[in-house]
């Protein structure tokens, strides 16, 4: 629902807002509330008894919110948001607990959009009523940028913004270390104990209020059409692999979309590695696709993990790259990065990263300061905060700046892998027994759809635009991968397929005016693939000045003549 406060215009959506903008400048991304459990889950939200008055500058709106754990009630929220006609905004929470329950975080989280404030002045306002100049910023931060808030001030295309927050000191984290495309302001510093017992009947109360610095006046928007454009020189394209698939009959399938590698992983500890690189050696014979192997490394099997190696040249596998993957990237990175200096003496010939399977926060929290490898590997999934078809949308913009941090940070190579619809490990869990997510837990609906395919088509535009080297999607098959288990193939595998039809071109820099709704990639031979991340039908601009309308979640080709 579109609700309009003075000059603004923000979306109501199950209880939250969101895309609070100033005609096309995208102000706030989100205001809403979360309830995370003691492994940093976080709890589903049922909204009821709701009552909403909207008029044409002023809205409010009334609801009772309930998070549910395992089916139950727990915990309680009365939300009341308002929206005036000078275009302040408040939202004012009254919670309680149902229960007795684990929490690390109960209340408010603000999303802040990169694009518009990446590299903008803020003041910052803290508990001791101090107040301090800073900047939101450019590169991806490893440690949380403003502690301590009770308020924050910030600039936003020339005009400034202010947000007070009360019942709770908030804190800002730069969420792009989890490819979330926003910086987020959320409540309860960290550095404060976790979990929290909250016994039945405690009672959170927290209100965080919106306002312009000065009175604005309302400004257009623009036509519903999308235009799609070049912005810049080519690129090199996204060399893209998918994990080695159990079934050798998928084999001729999946060679049919010119995979660059597939990846296999090996734990030397264990004794089956020399029947995985026997299969690995079996399924790549005479293919043009090369071998991307992920040694995990454990204390005390390093000159096993050396030997491998050994074994994999004599038997002339066509060798990718390697990638060491400590067990614990926070104690293991630099260990791994002193193996690096040691094996590449010994094997030259070889491509040789660090890595892990975890969330780019892992590599730009635990940086090497040893052997500057040849590439740095990391995991990416879109769902570490947020589940919705929007939110995995929104967040394809922030792969792009996990790749560019790296290369300013490293100065080497970026390969990512793998990439997934869900997360595979949960390094942040309490009990250490949910680190590694149960592989039906990993399955999303999704995969086998439309749009699982167009948001494929978005991160490799992303990653290409961000300068990565490779990447590694999904598995070959099953649930979790391009194809079924009975091999039939996915819209992904047909996603794919498409953009091989453009190799060898190279990717020209291109632009959306709607990223969220479409986007395109073009390449230099004329072509290009266009796509709808959306529901509804959309009317897209191509570059150099045909339309054409796409339906909901589709993609198809086209031809882009000057």
């Amino acid at each position: 629902m579109k609700l309009c406060a003075g000059p603004f215009h923000v979306t109501y959506e199950n209880g939250f807002l969101r895309y609070l903008s100033y005609g096309d400048t995208e102000i706030l991304r989100m205001i809403y509330f979360a309830f995370r459990d003691e492994n940093w889950g976080t709890l589903d939200n049922v909204v009821t008894e709701e009552t909403i008055a909207a008029g044409e500058k002023e809205f409010s709106i009334r609801y009772r919110s309930f998070h549910l754990s395992e089916g139950r009630s727990v915990f309680q929220w009365d939300a009341e948001i308002r929206g005036s006609e000078t275009g302040e905004l408040s939202f004012e929470l009254q919670g309680v607990a149902l229960e007795a329950v684990l929490k690390n975080r109960a209340g408010f989280c603000i999303h802040h959009p990169i694009r518009e404030t990446a590299g903008e002045p803020v003041e910052i306002t803290r508990a001791d009523s101090s107040k301090s100049a800073a900047a939101f910023p450019e590169h991806i931060a490893p440690d949380n940028p403003f502690k301590n808030l009770t308020a924050m001030k910030w600039r936003c295309k020339g005009n400034w913004y202010s947000l007070d927050f009360t019942g709770d000191l908030f804190e800002t984290e730069d969420q792009r270390n989890w490819t979330d495309a926003s910086f987020k302001t959320f409540c309860t510093p960290l550095e404060k104990p976790f979990p929290v017992a909250l016994e039945k009947g405690r009672e959170i109360r927290q209100k965080v209020t919106f306002r312009p610095e000065k009175p604005q006046h309302p400004v257009g928007v623009r036509e519903d059409s999308i235009v799609l454009a070049v912005t810049g020189p080519p690129r090199e394209r996204l060399r893209i692999g998918t994990f080695l698939p159990a079934e050798e009959a998928a084999m001729p399938l999946l060679n049919q979309l010119g995979f660059c590698h597939y990846r296999v992983d090996i734990r030397p500890e264990r004794n089956d590695w020399p029947a995985v690189l026997e299969k690995a050696s079996r399924l790549l014979s005479g293919q043009s696709a090369g071998l991307e192997l992920v040694l995990h490394l454990r204390n005390g099997f390093e000159d096993d993990a050396a030997a491998i190696i050994g074994d994999l040249l004599a038997a002339g596998l066509p060798v990718d790259a390697v990638a060491l993957f400590p067990e614990d990237p926070e104690t293991g990175i630099n260990q791994a990065g002193i193996l690096l200096g040691k094996w590449r003496k010994r094997y030259p010939e070889v491509v040789f990263g660090i890595g892990t399977d975890y969330n780019f926060a892992e590599i730009n929290r635990n940086r090497i300061d040893s052997e500057v490898p040849d590439f740095v590997s990391f995991g990416i999934h879109p769902q570490e905060h947020a589940f919705d078809n929007l939110s995995l949308t929104e967040n394809l913009a922030a792969q792009a700046d996990t790749v560019r941090t790296l290369k300013q940070v490293y100065g080497c190579g970026a390969r990512v892998s793998p990439v997934t619809l869900k997360k595979r490990f949960n390094p942040y869990a309490t009990d250490s027994a949910q680190r590694v997510v149960a592989e039906t837990k990993q399955v999303d609906e999704r995969q086998f759809t439309a749009f699982g395919a167009v948001w494929t088509l978005g991160s490799i535009k992303y990653l290409t635009e961000g300068g990565a080297d490779s990447a590694t999607y999904f598995q070959g098959t099953g649930k979790l991968g391009i194809l079924a288990a009975d091999l039939t193939p996915y819209p992904i595998y047909d996603a794919l397929a498409l953009y091989h039809t453009s190799y060898p071109s190279r990717v020209l820099a291109s632009s959306s005016g709607k990223p969220l709704l479409a986007d395109g990639l073009f390449f230099e031979d004329g072509t290009g693939l266009v796509w709808n991340h959306s529901d509804r039908r959309q009317r897209l601009v191509l570059p150099y000045g045909e339309t054409l309308e796409l339906g909901p979640n589709a993609f198809r080709k086209v031809t882009c003549l000057r």
